[in-house]
């Protein structure tokens, strides 16, 4: 692997950091501006996958920087995703009838 990647043994690990941008307009009904809707929220999201073999394991935390819903400002925990993935081996040689 190569960029920010690291190699131990069989072992790869790809650290990862982003920010996160969302923004929703109001919602608009027959021209009408509906209440408590619409939104914008920033977030920060660090983590690292781990490939042993066939395997991907994935751990990911979103920490809430800014979060404006109807603007009002709100504050929520930050979100931790743990993941465990299988990735299937190719199949070399592979004859297909028809």
């Amino acid at each position: 692997m190569s960029g920010y990647s690291f190699a131990y043994k069989a072992t790869n690990f790809l650290p990862s950091l982003g920010l996160l941008f969302e923004h929703a307009d109001k919602n608009l009904h027959h021209n009408i501006i509906q209440p408590k809707t619409g939104y914008n929220l920033l977030s920060l999201n660090y983590g690292i996958t781990i490939n042993i073999k066939q395997f991907l394991v994935d751990f990911h935390v979103q920490n809430h920087l800014l979060e404006k819903i109807n603007n009002v400002e709100i504050k929520q925990r930050s979100s931790i995703v743990a993941m465990l993935q299988y990735v299937f081996p190719t199949i070399k040689n592979l004859k297909i009838k028809h």
